[in-house]
C-alpha cells in the first residue's frame, strides 16, 4: 500500500513537472548590449513561467532565432545593428503575428509608442524606468493584455497618420524611401512587383501624399528612419 502511495505521488509529481514545463512562455531576447540582457535574463528568470530560448544581438540575428524558436514572446530593442527596432517588428508581426512583443527603448515614448505599435508591437517599456517594469509588462503581454505608457496612449490615434499604417506598409514605405526599387523590395518581402506597386499607392493613398518625394518628407518629419 505504501509502494502504491509513493508510485502515485511519483507519478503525479512527474506529471505536474511536465505540465508546468509545457505551461513555460518561451522568450527570445534581442538586445546588442551583453550586460542588458544579462540583467533582462536574470529579471525573467525570477518568474517560473517564463524561459529564455535564445538571445540575439542584432536584428537580423534576431529574425533568424524567431524563426527557428517560434517563441511565446519577444523582447528586444528599437535600436539593433543590421536591422532597425521598427523594421524587425514588422517583419516579426508578418511572419506569427500571433507572437507578443515587447519594445524596450531610451527613446520618447511619446514619439515611438504610436509606430511600435503600427509595426506590431503589443508594448513599449523605457529604458528609463525600473527594470521591474520590464517584467510587469512581459507578464501583462503574456497574459494577452497590451502595455503602452498611459501618457502615450493618451495622444488622439487619429492625429498620427503613421497608425493608419499596417506593418507590412510600414516596412514598404521605410524601403521605399531608403531608395529601395519596387523589384528590390519584392525579393526582400517575397512578394510580387505589383504587390509592392499597389502597398505603394495604398501608402499614399492612407497617407495623403503624391509621390515618393512626398514620402520621403514624411518619413524625414515624422522620424521614421531614426
Amino acid at each position: 500500500m505504501l509502494e502504491q502511495l509513493v508510485y502515485l505521488q511519483d507519478q503525479c509529481a512527474q506529471l505536474f513537472g511536465l505540465r508546468e514545463s509545457v505551461m513555460k512562455k518561451r522568450v527570445v531576447l534581442i538586445e546588442d548590449h551583453p550586460a542588458m540582457r544579462l540583467a533582462i535574463r536574470s529579471l525573467l528568470e525570477q518568474d517560473p513561467q517564463f524561459e529564455v530560448v535564445r538571445e540575439a544581438a542584432d536584428g537580423h540575428g534576431g529574425l533568424d532565432a524567431v524563426r527557428k524558436e517560434r517563441p511565446d514572446l519577444v523582447i528586444l530593442d528599437l535600436n539593433l545593428p543590421g536591422m532597425d527596432g521598427l523594421d524587425l517588428l514588422a517583419r516579426i508581426h508578418i511572419f506569427d503575428e500571433n507572437i507578443r512583443l515587447l519594445v524596450l527603448s531610451s527613446q520618447d515614448e511619446r514619439l515611438y509608442s504610436s509606430k511600435v505599435e503600427a509595426a506590431g508591437a503589443h508594448g513599449f517599456v523605457s529604458k528609463n524606468k525600473d527594470t521591474s517594469a520590464i517584467l510587469n509588462a512581459a507578464r501583462m503581454l503574456v497574459s494577452g493584455y497590451r502595455c503602452f505608457p498611459e501618457k502615450a496612449l493618451s495622444i488622439d490615434k487619429n492625429t498620427d497618420p503613421v497608425a493608419s499604417l499596417t506593418p507590412r506598409e510600414l516596412v514598404v514605405l521605410r524601403s521605399l524611401v531608403r531608395g529601395m526599387s519596387n523589384k528590390d523590395i519584392a525579393e526582400e518581402l517575397f512578394l510580387s512587383q505589383k504587390t509592392v506597386s499597389t502597398y505603394k499607392t495604398r501608402i499614399l493613398e492612407k497617407l495623403n501624399l503624391e509621390s515618393l518625394v512626398d514620402l520621403v518628407e514624411f518619413a524625414r518629419t515624422h522620424r521614421l528612419n531614426d
